[in-house]
């Protein structure tokens, strides 16, 4: 017996349901969390009498059905996780079943920028943004899936995909699409492509861990800038001014977006002081030339925190071999997971899944080979880290 894993969109209701229930049920309690902890009952139900009763972890929003399932009314991140259900059976047996429920935000339409839009063949370098608040991009050139060349490298996280030299050959119409298991989306960006012209000024993006300092700098900046405004999003408004220097005169000025810890150098670029999670994001900068003219430029700062150190749970942890499924959930805020098998790389076989974040490994059915000790390992642009091994027994004739 086992809870079905189940996906939903923030807001909507969801029904957690029991797989391979017994039909001589006497009683059914739920709890959240994996295992039985009279702290963490949401409800339970004798279903001799249709008697309903609340426990200390309901929040007014859950009961349940008629049938043992748990609803759950316009589900927040809060509720994603472990959920643990125990049938009561005649003669004081039970059974324990334990499953998941993934809660995902609805994604954003995503946007696509290029650090500059026109380049000089096997001169410059280009890098493509996606900014999206979905997982591992999916990247297309002229309608087709994009094949990485020598000269092509995407970040772990697959939203930046950086091109060097750039060629003839990579000009056309670029998308990026993101997805989860409810739904897709995805955004195009017209070639960067030109022939031999002037790069434009741009910001160069960059990475940092939370609690650091960061220097934002300014990339192909022209040589004869009167005055430099750095701006938090990505759009010239006067109400996400940072901060604005001019040039000429040396003078330093704050903006509304400035909280004390941005510093405006001598040389254009930004420097932002021990940076948090709020400070992560695109920024603009607008540097005023001679004759009023203008270049105006973006970038992104992502900030990753601490990894903490990954939870490794199994559906199940005694399957039998040929009959069986097992679910292995790796539950990190780590950007990029790896999977380990008695201390090696899990070779992916025709009877594995993974989910679209790598998270969740499903096996479907379990042979006696996919016995042993398993790992997950997660990391992001700043470190790594390893969960605590995961024994898994396959039972077999």
């Amino acid at each position: 017996m086992s809870i079905v894993l189940t996906y939903a969109v923030e807001g909507k209701d969801v029904l957690l349901r029991i797989h391979n229930k017994p039909p001589e049920v006497v009683g059914i309690v739920w709890y959240k969390g994996n295992g039985v902890d009279k702290n963490n009952v949401i409800a339970f139900y004798i279903m001799t009498s249709s008697f309903h009763l609340s426990g200390p972890t309901n929040n007014a929003g859950e009961m349940i059905t008629g049938d043992g399932s748990l609803l759950l009314r316009k589900v927040t991140k809060k509720d994603a996780g472990t959920y643990t259900v125990v049938v009561h059976l005649p003669d004081s047996k039970q059974e324990i079943g334990i499953g998941v429920l993934q809660v995902y935000e609805r994604l954003r339409k995503p946007i696509l920028l290029s650090n500059r839009y026109r380049v000089t063949e096997n001169k410059d370098s280009v890098l493509l943004t996606c900014y999206t608040n979905g997982k591992f991009p999916q990247w297309f050139l002229n309608g087709m899936n994009l094949t990485l060349t020598d000269r092509m490298m995407l970040s772990m996280d697959g939203r930046r995909l950086t091109i060097y030299p750039v060629q003839r050959e990579d000009a056309g119409v670029y998308k990026c699409k993101v997805w989860n298991p409810i739904m897709c989306v995805e955004i195009s960006l017209l070639t960067f492509w030109s022939s031999p012209a002037t790069a434009k000024i741009s910001i160069a993006s960059t990475y940092a861990a939370e609690g650091k300092d960061v220097l934002l700098r300014i990339c192909d900046k022209p040589p004869e800038v009167l005055g430099i405004v750095w701006y938090k999003g990505n759009c010239v408004n006067k109400n996400n001014v940072i901060a604005f220097f001019i040039m000429t005169s040396g003078v330093h000025l704050s903006g509304p977006e400035n909280n004390g810890r941005e510093i405006l150098k001598n040389d254009g670029s930004l420097l932002l002081k021990k940076v948090t999670p709020r400070d992560a994001g695109i920024y603009t900068v607008v540097a005023h030339l001679p004759d009023s003219k203008q270049e105006i430029g973006h970038g992104e700062l992502d900030v990753y925190e601490h990894l903490r150190v990954p939870v490794l749970l199994a559906s199940s942890y005694g399957v039998t071999e040929n009959e069986d499924d097992v679910v292995l959930t790796c539950y990190t805020n780590g950007l990029s997971i790896q999977w380990f098998l008695n201390g090696m790389n899990l070779p992916i076989t025709d009877r594995m899944k993974l989910s679209g974040n790598g998270r969740r490994l499903t096996i479907d059915p379990v042979k006696r080979e996919d016995a042993g000790v398993y790992k997950c390992k997660a990391s992001n642009p700043i470190m790594w880290v390893e969960s605590q091994p995961l024994k898994l027994h396959v039972l077999y004739q």
